[in-house]
């Protein structure tokens, strides 16, 4: 397997849109409207069914991604897209803001929220790789600090899309908070001491 990595850049939407569109939901058919733009609002949840219905997320967040408001990266394997990583900076993730704020230690802050890998090559590190490369991304980017939230259920792995506690124990992470399956997990991005 040979695969390559990129930022998305804002003439990715048809791309990424197009990527969303041929995944398999049967597991939570309500995914398949979400689009990554789940994180990024702050309606209500009666709203969030509503829009979704109504196929506002898919404008949305090819909007956001043309104007370079989404950001994240891609995985390829043979110019075919088998991953996506939604990372961007805390303030990109206006659900969660109030969950992250007590370990936001520097305004350079990044979040890695949600990794959407194809069926056909999970299992096989990918996520683990998009992580990698994020890393030495964002640090480029000038970025001090990532924050992971992975959640991992034995009962519903389903809910592994943000990631596993492994693989960011693995990345060199260190865990802040911890509450039944979900962990915040930290790291730093500074050269004189990142892993």
């Amino acid at each position: 397997m040979s695969l390559t990595f990129r930022s998305l850049q804002p003439s990715d939407s048809d791309l990424l849109i197009h990527y969303f569109q041929s995944l398999d939901y049967s597991h939570h058919q309500e995914w398949k409207t979400c689009y990554c733009s789940f994180y990024h609002s702050t309606c209500t949840m009666e709203e969030w069914i509503s829009r979704s219905e109504r196929g506002e997320n898919e404008t949305i967040t090819r909007k956001s991604i043309q104007n370079g408001n989404m950001k994240g990266f891609l995985a390829f394997e043979n110019n075919q897209v088998v991953g996506w990583l939604n990372a961007n900076h805390y303030h990109a993730y206006l659900r969660l803001i109030g969950d992250i704020k007590p370990y936001i230690k520097s305004p350079q802050t990044a979040v890695a929220i949600c990794f959407v890998i194809h069926p056909d090559y999970r299992g096989k590190g990918i996520a683990r790789q998009l992580l990698s490369f994020a890393i030495e991304s964002l640090k480029a980017q000038g970025y001090e600090t990532l924050l992971g939230l992975p959640r991992d259920s034995p009962n519903h792995p389903e809910v592994r899309y943000r990631g596993t506690f492994h693989m960011f124990d693995e990345a060199g992470f260190t865990p802040v908070f911890h509450h039944e399956d979900l962990r915040i997990y930290m790291k730093s991005l500074k050269n004189d001491d990142a892993k």
